[in-house]
């Protein structure tokens, strides 16, 4: 009986999931084609579906639990701040990596319009906010959850990997510095 609730329940996981992250994209090619601006609060509560980041944390917890029970399952739709976290701090990074005409509903642009500031001092902002997300992704790992130690160092390094972005390069994945990361062993002495 377990079984059987563990496989239906994965199936409707990964397929609200990939809905919700269909979702994110229609709304923001709905956005890009109207020409409308999202306020923030519009556009961080998109972006955390739209950049991907909870579906390869779905994945990882399924890969990393020892057990799957209904209460991780729903914790994990719930999106708590182990998942909402690196989601953020992934579509901050990229925002602040992409190129000029490709920002046109990007945190940068949106914060330039609602905090009438510069596109540098919106750049800025992001570049502070990276220490409230890791603030709260901290607690949140230390707080009393469902998930076991290898999907809490999954999310961590996610968070990890977007500050590593958004200090090499300013925002533009350096393929070598990601891949030497990846392939080189870190040595110990």
């Amino acid at each position: 009986m377990c079984f059987f609730y563990a496989l239906f329940s994965q199936n409707f996981i990964f397929l609200s999931q990939w809905v919700q992250l269909c979702k994110a994209y229609l709304t923001e090619a709905k956005w890009f084609h109207q020409g409308y601006m999202p306020t923030s609060e519009e556009y961080l509560e998109n972006a955390m579906y739209s950049v991907g980041a909870h579906m390869a944390l779905l994945f990882a917890y399924f890969l990393t639990a020892n057990t799957i029970t209904k209460e991780a399952l729903e914790c994990i739709e719930r999106f708590p701040d182990l998942i909402y976290c690196p989601a953020i701090m992934f579509r901050f990074a990229n925002d602040l990596g992409i190129i000029t005409d490709e920002q046109k509903n990007s945190s940068i642009q949106i914060y330039m319009k609602e905090l009438s500031i510069s596109d540098e001092a919106a750049r800025e902002h992001i570049r502070q906010l990276f220490t409230e997300i890791w603030k709260k992704m901290n607690k949140a790992t230390q707080a009393p959850h469902q998930f076991s130690k290898p999907f809490i160092n999954v999310a961590t390094n996610l968070c990890r990997q977007a500050q590593s972005i958004l200090m090499f390069n300013d925002g533009n994945l350096d393929l070598d510095n990601l891949m030497s990361s990846v392939f080189e062993p870190i040595p110990l002495d």
